[in-house]
């Protein structure tokens, strides 16, 4: 049974089917105008997204200040979107999205090569493909974060299609491939997803407007959780602060469309006025900047295996995150704001995602200390190798020393200790120059030896079930094998090279 689900675990086969489906849709984004299927209009094969990167290419360069003009392909219409980047220069940041999405587009349909090519046990080609995905959905993530943020300003009825089923398509396929691979893991993954998804949607941007049939009950909810009084009259926004009402997207987008404005209406101003406005609006600014940070670490944690660094940057996060929420908190306590909707759902969804990063982090640490404990025969002393010392650099000495023997008990006899003198010999110096490959070459010098002469020269009889390890060789089934008698084996190997063994199956 063990060793079934390792094989599971192992084979490509569910990333590579998955992947497929990923990379057609993503091509089917670029080749199709999928908004006319959807939406019963005619299908105008001049609007497919392709034509327009030569298009895209010289709105970029015109920015520039570089204009030319190509033969083929079609100008930019459905995709250019000017910005300032910071008031030093006008980008149209549609036009470069459309051009590294279908970078990103190429880069997938060549990882599949690799995907489809290497062996069915092997653990590269479900990384490479998990990585192709990633890749491709951080700029469509861009893109979906541009197209919302004017819809947050402006009721727009089109949905541009080509954009956002490729993104849902390719990130389902991931979930998919997290689930199967990483079990419950991948699961907690796709919640953290969710959750810091949902953060974003309430932390910076307007839903009633994105998803128009939420407003009314989005207005009703504002004012069934607020009050009559300040901080807590109800208001379907973030917060209200001297007269005004803040999404937390509005000084992001006014950061990148009008550097001076946004100096002057979220720093200057407010300075002269009311400096706890400019507080409120420096603590949004950095708090959205991590929660849009938080979503893009999670999406690319659903193809990362759980490691400890992981967790102890998401609970960092979410400790910020909680920290300027307690904080905007007290700036519209004392500045006499209200306190929004939106901050209120917010506050909710940080708190749950720090006791998940606070449980994960406690769990990870005790299932690493239970691995490390996980059999009985982990706690006896490993006995000394039965090999004759080496005879270059080694300082061999001697000494008498008393050893207590294993206790056998029996219903029928009392517990006996036996008192033995043996000799033990003491190894010192011994420098390993054995064939190495991609796993002996992790393993320090002692950590070589020692595997060398448990596992290569084979010296003990109880590990005649293993299967043989070849150096340079296919090990799956030796290190699937390994972790299957690990009640033979665990007596007999230190903690460092258990757990490196341990790590090695976990890649696999």
């Amino acid at each position: 049974m063990v060793k079934n689900q390792q094989n599971s675990r192992q084979s490509k086969f569910p990333a590579m089917i998955t992947y497929i489906i990923a990379v057609l849709v993503l091509v089917c984004g670029l080749v199709i105008p999928l908004n006319p299927l959807f939406t019963g209009g005619k299908i105008d094969w001049n609007d497919m997204p392709i034509l327009q990167v030569t298009g895209a290419v010289q709105a970029l360069l015109a920015n520039f200040g570089v204009k030319f003009k190509l033969p083929f392909g079609n100008p930019l219409t459905s995709y250019s979107a000017t910005i300032s980047f910071f008031g030093l220069t006008k980008i149209d940041f549609g036009a470069l999205l459309l051009i590294l999405y279908t970078l990103a587009t190429l880069i997938a349909v060549i990882l599949l090569i690799p995907v489809c090519a290497m062996g069915r046990r092997k653990a590269r080609p479900r990384v490479i493909a998990m990585v192709g995905e990633i890749i491709a959905l951080i700029f469509l993530l861009f893109f979906i974060l541009f197209d919302l943020t004017a819809r947050s300003r402006v009721a727009i009825g089109t949905v541009n299609f080509n954009i956002y089923i490729p993104f849902g398509v390719t990130l389902l396929m991931l979930i998919l491939q997290s689930l199967i691979y990483f079990k419950g893991s991948g699961f907690i993954k796709t919640v953290g997803f969710i959750l810091a998804a949902l953060a974003v949607l309430f932390g910076i941007f307007n839903v009633a407007l994105i998803i128009p049939k939420l407003g009314k009950p989005i207005s009703s909810l504002a004012d069934f959780v607020g009050g009559k009084k300040e901080p807590f009259v109800g208001l379907a926004a973030l917060f209200a602060l001297g007269g005004g009402a803040y999404l937390g997207g509005d000084l992001i987008l006014l950061l990148f469309t009008d550097f001076d404005a946004f100096i002057k209406a979220a720093i200057t101003e407010p300075l002269k006025s009311n400096p706890g406005i400019m507080i409120a609006n420096i603590i949004v600014l950095i708090l959205g900047f991590i929660i849009l940070l938080d979503l893009i670490l999670c999406m690319c944690g659903l193809g990362k295996r759980t490691k400890k660094s992981m967790l102890i940057s998401n609970l960092l996060r979410y400790i910020f995150e909680l920290l300027f929420i307690i904080g905007l908190f007290i700036i519209l306590f004392t500045c006499k704001g209200n306190i929004g909707l939106y901050l209120y759902l917010l506050t909710f969804i940080v708190l749950i995602q720090l006791i998940i990063a606070i449980a994960r982090l406690a769990h990870f640490r005790k299932a690493k200390k239970k691995g490390a404990k996980s059999d009985p025969v982990a706690a006896q002393p490993a006995p000394a190798p039965k090999s004759a010392p080496s005879k270059v650099n080694d300082t061999v000495s001697s000494e008498t020393a008393v050893a207590v023997a294993p206790a056998t008990v029996t219903a029928f006899e009392p517990v006996k200790t036996e008192v033995v003198e043996k000799n033990i010999v003491y190894n010192v110096n011994t420098v390993y120059n054995g064939p190495l490959d991609k796993f002996i070459v992790k393993l320090t010098n002692e950590e070589k030896v020692e595997f060398a002469k448990i596992f290569l020269e084979r010296n003990y009889n109880s590990l005649s079930n293993l299967p043989e390890y070849v150096v340079g060789g296919d090990n799956s089934k030796f290190f699937s094998a390994v972790f299957i008698y690990l009640a033979r084996v665990r007596s007999l190997v230190s903690d460092g090279l258990m757990n490196k063994m341990f790590e090695e199956v976990n890649l696999l």
